[in-house]
């Protein structure tokens, strides 16, 4: 798995210096409309406009990647899973796509999958991500 994750990250790098601060870490950036997906590169998580993603899965196909990610909603157990999928040679024409799909607790769909097109990513220097519902559930609980 981890050299999935190596493999992943090392051929989307984009050459170019990123000013680095202490607090910043390596990642991809994706441009999806409305939604802005942020793959750290050293620590292998996923955010959405900012929040941490749960259930964060990586993958290799025949000619590309898919990451695998989901959002929770605050109650009720239902979720959006997503699947950011791209291709090693982002130099064919073929954008980077964003598939999600509402799932209710049970992981029945509650609505059509949608695809959203991408921007080719771009190598940024990212802050860190606010905690996702689960953690922020996980705290809730402890306290």
């Amino acid at each position: 798995m981890n050299t999935i994750k190596g493999l992943l990250l090392s051929t989307l790098l984009i050459s170019g210096a990123v000013a680095a601060q202490s607090t910043s870490q390596r990642a991809l950036y994706f441009d999806c409309g409305d939604r802005k997906v942020t793959v750290y590169q050293d620590s292998g998580v996923v955010a959405l406009n900012g929040n941490k993603m749960d259930d964060t899965e990586f993958k290799r196909g025949v000619d590309g990647y898919v990451i695998n990610f989901a959002e929770y909603a605050a109650a009720g157990g239902s979720r959006t899973a997503y699947s950011l999928w791209f291709k090693t040679d982002m130099n064919k024409k073929q954008m980077p796509g964003l598939i999600h799909q509402w799932l209710d607790a049970d992981s029945n769909p509650r609505h059509k999958a949608e695809i959203d097109a991408c921007d080719t990513p771009t190598q940024i220097a990212a802050g860190a991500p606010k905690p996702s519902m689960l953690e922020l559930l996980a705290e809730d609980a402890e306290g």
